[in-house]
């Protein structure tokens, strides 16, 4: 992370300062969030009221490692079968990712927060080809690719426990660390997620919070709240800052539809970087 915001941030930029700056690297921190924040569940818009609710996305097997396993290796053998379409030949791109791969499914086979975790580092690195101009935006090949990335560590983190602990006790370290004033924010942010969201979200929001802030809690639950609910408000706001984008505004006006309340997430997204 901190290498991209070297490379991405100019001499020029820096010389304006932090209002230039700012913006920049808050983009990356939260890029690099939702990466790592996986929850096994999607968040969407739906009628009739067209508040956000929570929908899973987990699809189980039989042993569960083993397809994840299966699925990463058949996902680098459909990208190198890929024929060229004119100068675009994913397997010559994706020749580091898909070795990679290859690299940790030899080493750690085994590992499973390792294969989680090199899942999403891959998919970070396919999506940042895609962001500067390397890879297309639309191409089914590739996006065949991301989803069984997205299928194996999500298929990991729902059905492992330990990697569902480790996981989660890395945003709980870092939650624990809140002084007074960012727990008022984080209070804030959360009530404006809950009253945009449909009645089970928006009582999960609240109940979450509750106990991820009750330091009398129970150690397990107390972790999965706080991983849950920073989880979820970077993915809300995303939502709402891509809802600003399809509705037509300049990409340059993201996130100005969206309230100052929402600006907290910045900060929650670096439990997880």
């Amino acid at each position: 992370m901190l290498k991209e915001i070297v490379e991405t941030i100019t001499p020029d930029q820096w010389d304006e300062g932090h209002k230039v700056v700012t913006p920049i690297i808050n983009g990356i921190v939260e890029k690099y969030a939702v990466g790592r924040s996986r929850n096994a569940e999607r968040l969407v818009r739906a009628a009739p009221d067209d508040k956000v609710e929570a929908v899973p996305v987990t699809e189980l097997g039989h042993d569960d490692l083993t397809d994840a396993r299966d699925r990463i290796s058949d996902a680098v053998e459909f990208i190198r079968g890929c024929e060229a379409q004119g100068n675009l030949c994913l397997a010559d791109i994706l020749k580091g990712e898909l070795a990679e791969l290859e690299v940790y499914l030899e080493k750690y086979a085994e590992r499973p927060l390792r294969l989680y975790e090199i899942c999403i580092d891959v998919a970070r690195g396919v999506e940042d080809k895609i962001a500067d101009g390397r890879l297309p935006i639309r191409d089914e090949n590739l996006s065949r690719f991301l989803r069984q990335l997205d299928r194996s560590s999500t298929d990991i983190l729902a059905n492992d426990s330990e990697v569902e602990a480790k996981v989660r006790r890395r945003a709980s370290v870092r939650f624990s660390r809140m002084n007074d004033a960012e727990k008022d924010r984080l209070r804030a942010v959360t009530e404006a997620a809950a009253e945009d969201a449909k009645q089970g979200l928006a009582n999960e929001y609240r109940d979450d919070l509750a106990t991820a802030l009750d330091e009398g809690a129970d150690k397990d639950k107390q972790d999965d709240s706080r991983y849950r609910i920073g989880s979820r408000l970077i993915r809300h706001r995303k939502l709402k800052r891509e809802e600003i984008v399809k509705a037509g505004d300049d990409v340059s006006k993201v996130g100005k539809g969206v309230s100052a309340v929402w600006d907290a997430v910045t900060w929650v997204a670096t439990w997880f970087v």
